[in-house]
């Protein structure tokens, strides 16, 4: 389970999109019972997941406009330091999807 989580993990959104998902599953003992499934895990790419979590940082930029319910860039709320604190926050997070992965 370890590699196949590797393997997802290293592969890019062209190949598989967001990720894969397991089902682990209680098989039926006979032709007339069903498989049961008890869980399932979904294992995203490295790749997704970097993509989400800089999505994640850009909201923080962003506040919305209840006049038009448009999201608007407000560049005079983020000063420089705001915008340091994210980056750096945002390359600790993603150091740690590659250590991991």
């Amino acid at each position: 389970m370890e590699k196949t989580f590797k393997d997802v993990a290293k592969s890019t959104i062209a190949q598989d999109e967001e990720g894969n998902v397991l089902y682990f599953v209680k098989k039926a003992k006979d032709a007339n019972d069903r498989d049961h499934v008890l869980s399932l895990a979904k294992l995203k790419t490295l790749e997704y997941r970097l993509f989400r979590k800089m999505r994640e940082k850009w909201r923080n930029f962003f506040s919305v406009n209840r006049e038009n319910k448009h999201k608007v860039f407000d560049v005079a709320a983020a000063s420089k330091d705001d915008f340091n604190k994210i980056v750096k926050k945002f390359k600790a997070e993603s150091s740690e999807f590659l250590e991991g992965g």
